[in-house]
């Protein structure tokens, strides 16, 4: 296969290959996140929308390095090493972000786990969670009330962590003083752990290093096009790579001014998300596909009225398969509202590769390919279809690769496949991550991932 710039398919969604010449896996990895927030201007570093009244809760970048600097202290005192790993079962709140720059300041390694569950999911979640800590061995964890007094009863004795509560945090935080950090880590040093269900169900670490998160969101970066005067909203789990890496520390790392809702706000009133759009003038957000699918078709105009989407000039669509119908519908639905018509940008990525891998560049129109379903499902063969034929399915593109990254499809062989023909993608380069926490390999065929998903070439 030639591997111009041309459109690939990836699950339910379409991909791009770009020349093989790109950034290898050997460049050299630079910065991270901690020194990056001292190094950064002072100002404003986040908004937080607080409690059920969402009250805005503005936290500078001075105050969350002081912040957190406090409760470096507090945790070296209590036994905090380098990379050590720390469990992190907290709301997006104060508690996280402090928490998570103060054990990145001493050099541990986040993992950060979803902090509750329904009474219906409670046996679930704590089956989760004990899976969690079996593998990770977390010598902390820090967690509300609620999380902490489940983990007593999922560890014993003998293995039991350093239990830390939300309101303990929220005091050491507040306490005077101005205490001297540590060496900060760098490039190379273990930063975060992000746990996937992978397709057996049982939970996997991935190991990312701060070197591997600063290169992909500088890739990331580099193909949104960042522009002075964008502003940033998230609602989306800090326990999920697409949160917390490109929800929570793209716009901390590269200075925008960013909205944090919190997730429990959003499931209780998805219209909340583009309220604060249009209320704050936010510029970049992005969702997985459910949540466009969602506003487009279960909100009534009642919860909408009065919105205004204009600013809203990139809206990344990823995590999921992502489907024609949707895209279309939520852009027809509120392009009354200001939506621009090409804010929509369909991405691809996965834990194993940091977080992006592809993303659409900012003011291009959706790439949609109809192509014959038959043949394409039977033997991976892609062939031309129509929109106006059943026999056709439609498949979306999710843009040419970051300049991290580099791609190739094969078959079951490991053989590259011909143009038009269906094979699995395999990404080589510095944001792939190679090992989990178990120290199993990720990488199994010499320097390339094997992501799992199948792509197409064109004809």
């Amino acid at each position: 296969m030639s591997m111009h710039q041309t459109d690939l398919v990836v699950g339910a969604g379409r991909f791009e290959t770009q020349p093989q010449v790109t950034q290898s896996e050997d460049s050299a990895l630079h910065g991270s996140i901690p020194r990056a927030v001292l190094a950064g201007t002072s100002g404003p570093a986040l908004t937080i929308l607080r409690g059920k009244e969402l009250t805005p809760y503005v936290l500078s970048r001075d105050e969350l390095i002081t912040r957190s600097a406090r409760l470096a202290r507090h945790f070296r005192d209590l036994g905090m090493q380098p990379e050590q790993r720390v469990l992190l079962l907290l709301p997006t709140d104060l508690a996280f972000l402090t928490s998570l720059m103060a054990l990145w300041f001493n050099s541990a390694v986040s993992v950060p786990v979803v902090h509750h569950s329904s009474k219906k999911n409670h046996a679930m979640w704590c089956q989760k969670v004990r899976r969690i800590l079996e593998t990770s061995q977390p010598r902390f964890v820090i967690g509300t009330e609620h999380a902490l007094a489940a983990i007593g009863t999922l560890v014993d004795g003998e293995r039991h962590p350093v239990l830390i509560s939300e309101n303990e945090v929220l005091r050491i935080m507040e306490e005077p003083g101005e205490p001297a950090l540590p060496e900060l880590p760098d490039e190379g040093a273990l930063a975060h752990c992000q746990f996937t269900s992978g397709s057996t169900g049982e939970p996997k670490g991935i190991l990312v290093r701060h070197g591997q998160i600063v290169a992909n969101l500088d890739a990331a970066a580099e193909r949104i096009d960042l522009r002075e005067g964008d502003r940033f909203l998230s609602w989306l789990p800090l326990h999920h790579d697409m949160g917390f890496i490109g929800g929570l520390l793209f716009p901390l790392y590269e200075q925008i001014p960013q909205v944090l809702l919190p997730t429990d706000s959003f499931a209780r009133a998805p219209h909340l998300w583009l309220e604060l759009i249009s209320h704050y003038r936010v510029s970049l957000s992005p969702a997985p596909t459910f949540a466009y699918e969602l506003l487009a078709t279960r909100v009534s105009d009642s919860r909408l009225r009065g919105i205004d989407l204009s600013s809203w000039r990139y809206a990344w669509v990823g995590a999921e398969p992502i489907f024609q119908k949707t895209l279309f519908g939520f852009r027809s639905r509120f392009r009354r509202d200001g939506l621009p018509e090409h804010a929509l940008a369909p991405c691809y990525g996965l834990a194993e590769a940091t977080l992006a891998v592809s993303a659409t560049e900012p003011g291009r129109e959706v790439s949609v390919a109809w192509v014959k379903r038959d043949p394409l499902q039977a033997e991976g063969v892609v062939e031309p279809g129509r929109e106006d034929d059943d026999e056709s399915i439609s498949i979306v593109g999710v843009g040419r690769p970051l300049s991290w990254a580099q791609t190739r499809l094969v078959d079951d062989a490991d053989v590259l496949v011909g143009e038009g023909h269906e094979g699995r993608i395999l990404v080589r380069g510095k944001c792939v991550c190679r090992e989990n926490l178990t120290r199993e390999r990720l990488v199994e065929t010499g320097p390339w991932l094997d992501t799992g998903d199948l792509g197409f070439g064109p004809r």
